[in-house]
């Protein structure tokens, strides 16, 4: 299946927990880093079913934080929208990937479909666990954007656009 028949079935199929995560994702309850307040939780999902392989379960975890805080790098300006997924195979109890066509959809359906172009993708690897991130640059405007230049972020991702089908 393609990334929009993927996107259509998430859609139909998580409707309510995705407008939950969305909302929490977008408010400033959503926002990380170090002015967070005590009781703040990441904004998350799941986990819920793949819509392409059943054996497989997937978790998001969602969060806004300033650019320059995550980057580490205090001359960057805007916020940066992450989604991380996690898929663990339900049978045999183990981390397992998700196809990329699924992983893009699941990305659209939290971040947004009309930001494809803008959304980009990365992979964080701890040990032997690897966990697939796709993120959105929000410029200071408030304008969804393409990550600056020179971002470190930006020279080691790709736009999922560049692999949507």
């Amino acid at each position: 299946m393609g990334t929009d028949e993927l996107l259509a079935l998430i859609q139909e199929h998580h409707a309510d927990g995705l407008a939950h995560l969305r909302a929490r994702l977008w408010s400033p309850s959503g926002r990380d880093g170090p002015d967070r307040g005590p009781d703040w939780q990441r904004p998350s999902m799941g986990p819920v079913r793949s819509v392409e392989d059943r054996s497989l379960s997937v978790t998001l975890d969602a969060r806004v934080s300033s650019y320059s805080w995550f980057a580490s790098d205090p001359s960057l300006t805007g916020d940066l929208y992450t989604v991380s997924m996690r898929t663990d195979h339900r049978l045999l109890g183990q981390r397992t990937a998700l196809g990329h066509s699924e992983a893009d959809a699941w990305a659209l359906a939290v971040l947004g479909s009309q930001n494809a172009r803008m959304i980009y993708w990365s992979v964080a690897v701890v040990g032997l666990v690897t966990t697939l991130c796709h993120h959105l640059y929000v410029d200071p405007a408030g304008q969804t954007a393409r990550l600056p230049r020179g971002s470190s972020l930006a020279e080691r991702s790709a736009r999922i656009s560049d692999s949507l089908d």
